[in-house]
């Protein structure tokens, strides 16, 4: 997220300090993913500090955007958020990705809704609901304070450049390489996970299992023309997002599918019905209907 002059523009991504099962970590909201992810390291100390985790063991195999796979090595079932006076119990799925502590997706639970207002000034409000006691919770957090850097100085949110992109603010940028490091917020980290549009189950407080994809050396790749006509959610990403993943993404091999083929999922060719040996159906009383004589004649 970056500020200028008169104007606020925003990413769908957030991030604030909290706790993870009474344990201090950086939790990383992302208002595009439907997958709640945890870093191994992060469960790793939580172990040494002999926290109690409800782990299961799994393997998944989570396509990243730039075409790599991310290994997952298990799951936390209830595992307890607390943000600021909130608590929430989600499943979270553990990997070895290194670009976040844990990562929520919007929303992480059913029942919990989050909300956001970024304000010129480096402030963003949250009113958030909790599972547990069924009460609202709001807060502010000002995130240009975590970096402890003049935002003015830089015309660039410091937190962004700093823990997203690792750029120090005597670097320099120009307005256009601002506005291009903070178009590619979602898509810098090393390792990043598809998002998975998959809704929770109403019975269960658990996320369904992301399955391997399947490989297919029949799949075809994306052209230049269906690239452009791919239908954006425009909700989800600005103007200028929607122009650069049209315009600079495509040029990445098998990020995007515009067909179930380009997928990978499917195969190319669809099998034919299976045709049956019939006979002609007549009723049982068929007979044709008699014409007059005289119109016969006629």
């Amino acid at each position: 997220m970056y500020s200028q002059i008169n104007t606020i523009k925003s990413s769908n991504v957030v991030k604030i300090k909290w706790k993870l099962s009474g344990f201090p970590v950086l939790f990383t909201f992302d208002k595009g993913t439907m997958l709640n992810l945890e870093s191994k390291s992060v469960v790793d100390n939580i172990n040494k500090n002999e926290k109690i985790l409800n782990y299961i063991p799994a393997n998944y195999h989570l396509k990243g955007i730039y075409g790599e796979y991310v290994t997952t090595s298990g799951e936390i079932s209830d595992c307890k958020i607390e943000i600021n006076e909130s608590i929430t119990k989600a499943h979270l799925i553990i990997t070895e990705s290194d670009s976040f502590e844990v990562l929520l997706g919007m929303p992480w639970i059913r029942s919990v809704c989050l909300s956001s207002t970024i304000f010129g000034d480096g402030v963003v409000k949250f009113i958030i609901n909790s599972n547990v006691d069924n009460k609202t919770h709001s807060f502010e957090v000002n995130i240009d304070e975590l970096s402890q850097n003049n935002q003015q100085s830089l015309g660039i949110n410091a937190l962004t450049l700093l823990n997203n992109f690792g750029i120090v603010p005597e670097k320099g940028l120009s307005i256009e390489q601002q506005k291009n490091q903070c178009l590619t917020l979602y898509k810098s980290t090393k390792k990043i996970v598809k998002l998975v549009n998959i809704q929770l189950p109403t019975e269960s407080t658990k996320y369904p299992g992301i399955f391997s994809i399947i490989d297919n050396n029949n799949k075809k790749e994306i052209s230049l023309e269906e690239m452009k006509s791919l239908n954006i959610n425009k909700n989800y990403l600005r103007k200028e997002e929607q122009f650069y993943m049209k315009t600079e993404l495509v040029k990445i091999k098998n990020v995007f599918a515009a067909t179930d083929e380009q997928m990978g999922c499917l195969g190319p060719k669809i099998e034919p019905p299976v045709k049956m040996n019939t006979i002609e159906h007549r009723p049982w009383n068929y007979r044709p209907i008699p014409i007059p004589k005289v119109m016969k004649e006629k």
